[in-house]
Protein backbone atom coordinates (compact mmCIF):
# COMPACT_ATOMS: atom_id res chain seq x y z
CA UNK A 1 0.00 0.00 0.00
CA UNK A 2 2.84 2.38 0.84
CA UNK A 3 4.33 1.89 -2.65
CA UNK A 4 0.97 2.65 -4.23
CA UNK A 5 0.63 5.84 -2.19
CA UNK A 6 4.15 6.92 -3.15
CA UNK A 7 3.37 6.32 -6.84
CA UNK A 8 0.29 8.51 -6.51
CA UNK A 9 2.31 11.24 -4.83
CA UNK A 10 4.98 11.11 -7.53
CA UNK A 11 2.29 11.41 -10.17
CA UNK A 12 0.86 14.42 -8.33
CA UNK A 13 4.35 15.94 -8.25
CA UNK A 14 4.69 15.58 -12.03
CA UNK A 15 1.25 17.13 -12.41
CA UNK A 16 2.47 20.06 -10.35
CA UNK A 17 5.56 20.53 -12.51
CA UNK A 18 3.72 20.71 -15.81
CA UNK A 19 0.34 22.17 -14.93
CA UNK A 20 1.31 25.36 -13.10
CA UNK A 21 0.87 28.49 -15.19
CA UNK A 22 3.68 31.08 -15.50
CA UNK A 23 1.69 33.36 -13.20
CA UNK A 24 1.45 30.65 -10.54
CA UNK A 25 5.20 30.04 -10.80
CA UNK A 26 5.99 33.72 -10.26
CA UNK A 27 6.21 33.21 -6.50
CA UNK A 28 9.55 31.46 -7.07
CA UNK A 29 11.13 34.86 -7.72
CA UNK A 30 10.83 35.60 -4.02
CA UNK A 31 13.44 32.91 -3.41
CA UNK A 32 15.93 34.00 -6.09
CA UNK A 33 18.38 35.21 -3.47
CA UNK A 34 18.38 31.72 -1.93
CA UNK A 35 18.20 29.60 -5.05
CA UNK A 36 20.91 31.46 -7.02
CA UNK A 37 23.30 29.66 -4.68
CA UNK A 38 24.03 26.45 -6.61
CA UNK A 39 24.46 24.32 -3.50
CA UNK A 40 21.12 25.51 -2.12
CA UNK A 41 19.47 24.87 -5.47
CA UNK A 42 20.70 21.26 -5.43
CA UNK A 43 19.59 20.89 -1.82
CA UNK A 44 16.14 22.21 -2.69
CA UNK A 45 15.70 19.66 -5.49
CA UNK A 46 16.91 16.80 -3.27
CA UNK A 47 14.62 17.86 -0.43
CA UNK A 48 11.75 18.33 -2.87
CA UNK A 49 11.84 14.70 -3.94
CA UNK A 50 12.15 13.33 -0.39
CA UNK A 51 9.63 15.82 1.00
CA UNK A 52 6.82 15.10 -1.45
CA UNK A 53 7.09 11.31 -1.24
CA UNK A 54 7.08 11.53 2.56
CA UNK A 55 10.46 9.88 3.09
CA UNK A 56 11.09 11.03 6.67
CA UNK A 57 14.47 9.30 7.03
CA UNK A 58 15.87 10.65 3.77
CA UNK A 59 14.69 14.21 4.25
CA UNK A 60 15.99 14.28 7.83
CA UNK A 61 19.45 13.19 6.67
CA UNK A 62 19.43 15.84 3.94
CA UNK A 63 18.38 18.58 6.34
CA UNK A 64 20.92 17.66 8.99
CA UNK A 65 23.71 17.64 6.40
CA UNK A 66 22.45 20.96 5.01
CA UNK A 67 22.60 22.58 8.42
CA UNK A 68 26.31 21.77 8.57
CA UNK A 69 27.06 24.00 5.57
CA UNK A 70 24.08 26.39 5.19
CA UNK A 71 22.44 28.98 7.40
CA UNK A 72 19.46 27.62 9.28
CA UNK A 73 17.38 30.52 7.92
CA UNK A 74 18.00 29.42 4.33
CA UNK A 75 17.15 25.78 5.01
CA UNK A 76 13.92 26.90 6.71
CA UNK A 77 13.01 29.08 3.72
CA UNK A 78 13.45 26.13 1.38
CA UNK A 79 11.07 24.09 3.54
CA UNK A 80 8.47 26.85 3.38
CA UNK A 81 8.91 27.05 -0.40
CA UNK A 82 8.28 23.31 -0.71
CA UNK A 83 5.07 23.62 1.31
CA UNK A 84 3.99 26.51 -0.92
CA UNK A 85 4.60 24.45 -4.06
CA UNK A 86 2.41 21.68 -2.69
CA UNK A 87 -0.38 24.00 -1.63
CA UNK A 88 -0.47 25.86 -4.93
CA UNK A 89 -0.78 22.58 -6.81
CA UNK A 90 -3.36 21.00 -4.54
CA UNK A 91 -5.57 24.02 -3.96
CA UNK A 92 -5.16 25.48 -7.44
CA UNK A 93 -4.97 29.07 -8.70
CA UNK A 94 -8.60 29.89 -7.91
CA UNK A 95 -8.03 29.12 -4.24
CA UNK A 96 -5.07 31.46 -4.02
CA UNK A 97 -7.09 34.24 -5.61
CA UNK A 98 -10.49 33.80 -4.02
CA UNK A 99 -10.12 31.74 -0.86
CA UNK A 100 -10.45 28.07 0.01
CA UNK A 101 -13.73 26.52 -1.13
CA UNK A 102 -12.86 22.85 -0.71
CA UNK A 103 -10.08 20.86 0.93
CA UNK A 104 -8.44 18.71 -1.73
CA UNK A 105 -5.60 16.22 -2.15
CA UNK A 106 -4.51 14.64 1.08
CA UNK A 107 -0.84 14.78 0.14
CA UNK A 108 -0.85 18.39 1.40
CA UNK A 109 -1.40 17.02 4.90
CA UNK A 110 1.42 14.55 4.35
CA UNK A 111 3.79 17.43 3.61
CA UNK A 112 2.58 19.26 6.72
CA UNK A 113 3.36 16.15 8.75
CA UNK A 114 6.87 15.95 7.28
CA UNK A 115 7.36 19.60 8.23
CA UNK A 116 6.14 18.95 11.76
CA UNK A 117 8.38 15.89 12.07
CA UNK A 118 11.44 17.84 10.92
CA UNK A 119 10.67 20.71 13.25
CA UNK A 120 10.45 18.54 16.37
CA UNK A 121 13.28 16.18 15.42
CA UNK A 122 15.78 18.64 13.95
CA UNK A 123 14.93 22.33 14.28
CA UNK A 124 13.24 22.84 17.64
CA UNK A 125 16.42 22.86 19.75
CA UNK A 126 18.48 24.80 17.20
CA UNK A 127 16.04 27.43 16.00
CA UNK A 128 15.89 30.88 17.58
CA UNK A 129 13.68 33.75 16.38
CA UNK A 130 15.47 36.29 14.22
CA UNK A 131 12.48 38.59 13.63
CA UNK A 132 11.45 40.92 16.42
CA UNK A 133 7.64 40.79 16.40
CA UNK A 134 5.76 38.49 18.78
CA UNK A 135 2.92 36.44 17.32
CA UNK A 136 0.15 34.31 18.73
CA UNK A 137 -2.10 31.74 17.06
CA UNK A 138 -5.50 30.84 18.50
CA UNK A 139 -8.58 28.76 17.68
CA UNK A 140 -11.75 30.37 19.05
CA UNK A 141 -14.65 28.42 20.50
CA UNK A 142 -16.54 26.35 19.50
CA UNK A 143 -13.84 25.11 17.08
CA UNK A 144 -11.99 22.07 18.47
CA UNK A 145 -9.63 21.60 15.51
CA UNK A 146 -6.11 22.25 16.77
CA UNK A 147 -4.05 20.99 13.83
CA UNK A 148 -4.33 24.18 11.79
CA UNK A 149 -2.91 26.12 14.73
CA UNK A 150 -0.14 23.57 15.25
CA UNK A 151 0.95 23.68 11.61
CA UNK A 152 0.69 27.46 11.59
CA UNK A 153 2.80 27.74 14.72
CA UNK A 154 5.56 25.62 13.21
CA UNK A 155 5.73 27.33 9.82
CA UNK A 156 5.85 30.77 11.45
CA UNK A 157 8.68 29.62 13.70
CA UNK A 158 10.51 28.36 10.61
CA UNK A 159 9.99 31.85 9.17
CA UNK A 160 11.85 33.37 12.12
CA UNK A 161 9.06 34.64 14.35
CA UNK A 162 8.54 34.15 18.06
CA UNK A 163 5.09 32.63 18.33
CA UNK A 164 2.83 31.54 21.16
CA UNK A 165 0.14 28.91 20.60
CA UNK A 166 -2.73 30.06 22.84
CA UNK A 167 -4.72 26.86 22.26
CA UNK A 168 -8.08 25.85 20.80
CA UNK A 169 -11.77 26.16 21.72
CA UNK A 170 -10.92 29.44 23.46
CA UNK A 171 -13.45 31.94 24.87
CA UNK A 172 -13.18 35.51 23.62
CA UNK A 173 -12.12 36.83 27.04
CA UNK A 174 -9.31 34.28 27.25
CA UNK A 175 -7.91 35.30 23.86
CA UNK A 176 -8.10 39.02 24.61
CA UNK A 177 -6.56 38.54 28.04
CA UNK A 178 -3.64 36.53 26.66
CA UNK A 179 -3.03 39.04 23.87
CA UNK A 180 -2.73 41.81 26.44
CA UNK A 181 -0.72 39.94 29.07
CA UNK A 182 1.71 38.39 26.57
CA UNK A 183 2.09 41.66 24.61
CA UNK A 184 1.22 40.12 21.25
CA UNK A 185 1.99 42.15 18.11
CA UNK A 186 0.03 39.96 15.66
CA UNK A 187 -2.78 37.55 16.47
CA UNK A 188 -3.61 34.79 13.97
CA UNK A 189 -7.13 33.43 14.39
CA UNK A 190 -7.56 30.16 12.53
CA UNK A 191 -10.59 27.97 11.94
CA UNK A 192 -11.94 25.36 9.54
CA UNK A 193 -15.52 25.76 10.76
CA UNK A 194 -18.04 28.55 10.24
CA UNK A 195 -19.27 28.43 13.85
CA UNK A 196 -16.53 30.72 15.32
CA UNK A 197 -17.03 33.54 12.76
CA UNK A 198 -19.04 35.75 15.15
CA UNK A 199 -16.51 35.27 17.95
CA UNK A 200 -13.64 36.02 15.58
CA UNK A 201 -15.40 39.20 14.48
CA UNK A 202 -15.84 40.24 18.11
CA UNK A 203 -12.11 39.83 18.74
CA UNK A 204 -11.26 41.87 15.63
CA UNK A 205 -13.53 44.69 16.85
CA UNK A 206 -12.05 44.63 20.35
CA UNK A 207 -8.50 44.86 19.05
CA UNK A 208 -9.19 47.47 16.36
CA UNK A 209 -7.22 50.59 17.17
CA UNK A 210 -4.73 48.77 19.41
CA UNK A 211 -1.16 47.89 18.49
CA UNK A 212 -2.17 44.26 17.86
CA UNK A 213 -3.04 43.37 14.26
CA UNK A 214 -5.41 40.47 13.63
CA UNK A 215 -5.06 38.02 10.76
CA UNK A 216 -7.72 35.48 9.83
CA UNK A 217 -6.52 32.07 8.65
CA UNK A 218 -8.31 28.96 7.47
CA UNK A 219 -11.37 28.28 5.36
CA UNK A 220 -13.26 31.54 5.91
CA UNK A 221 -14.12 33.14 2.52
CA UNK A 222 -12.15 36.32 1.96
CA UNK A 223 -15.35 38.34 1.51
CA UNK A 224 -16.20 37.68 5.17
CA UNK A 225 -12.68 38.63 6.25
CA UNK A 226 -13.06 41.98 4.50
CA UNK A 227 -16.48 42.47 6.04
CA UNK A 228 -15.24 42.01 9.58
CA UNK A 229 -12.23 44.26 8.77
CA UNK A 230 -9.40 41.99 9.81
CA UNK A 231 -5.92 43.32 9.05
CA UNK A 232 -5.02 40.45 6.76
CA UNK A 233 -5.92 37.03 5.45
CA UNK A 234 -3.93 33.79 5.21
CA UNK A 235 -5.85 31.48 2.89
CA UNK A 236 -3.05 28.90 2.59
CA UNK A 237 -0.50 27.97 5.23
CA UNK A 238 2.73 28.76 3.38
CA UNK A 239 1.58 32.31 2.62
CA UNK A 240 1.43 33.06 6.35
CA UNK A 241 5.05 34.25 6.64
CA UNK A 242 4.66 36.54 3.61
CA UNK A 243 1.45 38.12 4.90
CA UNK A 244 3.01 38.71 8.31
CA UNK A 245 6.29 39.99 6.82
CA UNK A 246 4.18 42.48 4.86
CA UNK A 247 2.16 43.65 7.86
CA UNK A 248 5.24 44.00 10.08
CA UNK A 249 7.27 45.80 7.44
CA UNK A 250 9.90 43.07 7.11
CA UNK A 251 9.26 42.95 3.37
CA UNK A 252 6.50 44.48 1.27
CA UNK A 253 4.56 42.43 -1.27
CA UNK A 254 1.95 43.29 -3.85
CA UNK A 255 -1.42 41.57 -3.98
CA UNK A 256 -0.23 39.89 -7.18
CA UNK A 257 2.68 38.31 -5.33
CA UNK A 258 0.52 37.24 -2.39
CA UNK A 259 -3.13 37.09 -3.49
CA UNK A 260 -5.77 38.35 -1.05
CA UNK A 261 -3.20 40.39 0.82
CA UNK A 262 -4.34 43.79 1.96
CA UNK A 263 -3.69 46.37 4.67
Amino acid sequence: MKDVINDILKAALLYETYDMSPEDKSYLKDYDDVLKNDRLKVLKEEMREAFHVCDEKKVRILVEKALEVHRIQDVCRIMILLIEETERTAFGPSVFRFGIKTWVLSYVIKDYEIMRYLYHEVFEKRLKPWKKKKLAVAVVEPDMHEYGALYGEIILKLAGYEIVNLGYNLPIKKVLGDVKSKKIDILVLTSILSDPYDNMESIVKELKGTKTKVIISGTMPWEIVRRIKADGYINCLALGPKVIDHLTGVKKYTEHEVPILYD
